[in-house]
């Protein structure tokens, strides 16, 4: 819960459970969700979507709010037996989670997808950049390698011709002697 130094087996799946389902639930609606983990904590999923393609999702949260009074549903009793931790710790645990206004939870949920997003995008229109750079590299050097090749061909047809004429005004010169 929250930035505790504490942490267990039970705890780590339970969590990356909730971070999956999480996850793919922002996956498929396609935008950023809200939701309560397996603790009762308020998370929420912002899907990363490139081009349609989902690439993943960056989850925040672990935080209580007054409007959406999530602490009500956290069982202390449960978590504390789950985490090996006395209920009283448990509690001033909670007690030091940010309580923040579900307004602001929803504008951050939204700002993370747009952030998120956004930098994905750039990340791959840099690969992409990088990547056409890398072709255009490529195609530069098949053109010299092209001319080199149509330069060599024009050689080898004007040393023939170079070689006959010079041979043929030898025996010309030669039989007017």
């Amino acid at each position: 819960i929250g930035g505790g130094d504490w942490s267990s087996d039970v705890c780590s799946s339970d969590l990356k459970h909730c971070d999956s389902v999480g996850g793919t639930m922002a996956m498929k609606a396609g935008k950023p969700i809200i939701y309560n983990c397996h603790t009762g904590l308020i998370d929420f999923a912002a899907p990363i979507i490139v081009n349609g393609n989902y690439l993943g999702s960056m989850l925040c949260g672990q935080v209580t709010s007054t409007n959406f009074k999530n602490k009500t549903i956290i069982d202390v009793k449960r978590l504390s037996h789950e985490l090996s931790l006395s209920e009283d710790d448990l509690n001033d645990a909670l007690n030091e989670v940010p309580v923040v206004d579900y307004e602001k939870i929803l504008v951050s949920a939204d700002y993370l997808f747009l952030f998120s997003n956004f930098i994905a995008k750039m990340g791959i229109a840099t690969i992409t950049k990088s990547e056409l750079l890398d072709e255009t590299k490529e195609k530069m050097k098949l053109t010299e390698l092209l001319k080199n090749m149509e330069i060599k061909a024009l050689q080898a047809q004007i040393n023939p011709h170079f070689l006959y004429n010079t041979l043929n005004t030898i025996d010309r010169k030669s039989t007017r002697l």
